[in-house]
């Protein structure tokens, strides 16, 4: 990992907040973060690569399709398919 910005020859600032006011700083951090929030993270992707793949934005009558889809994601995501059961039916 860099600690320096080459072309501005300055040290890079990896802090962030998050929506839910927790601060965090670099990969390990936001790992833990998504990692924390499994079902949210699982939906928010679901839905970006609907969009991606229709090409369009997501719709109302879309969300029950993603979160079937979201239900049926792989263990190898978050370990356990009830772990973050909050992906919206």
């Amino acid at each position: 990992m860099r600690d320096v910005d080459w072309q501005a020859n300055a040290p890079i600032d990896s802090k962030v907040k998050m929506p839910d006011g927790k601060e965090i700083e670099g990969p390990a951090d936001l790992r833990r973060a998504l990692l924390s929030r499994p079902g949210q993270f699982v939906q928010a992707l679901t839905v970006k690569l609907m969009m991606y793949a229709l090409g369009r934005e997501i719709e109302p009558l879309d969300m029950p399709r993603s979160g079937r889809l979201c239900a049926m994601r792989p263990r190898t995501i978050t370990g356990s398919r009830r772990r973050g059961g909050d992906c919206i039916e």
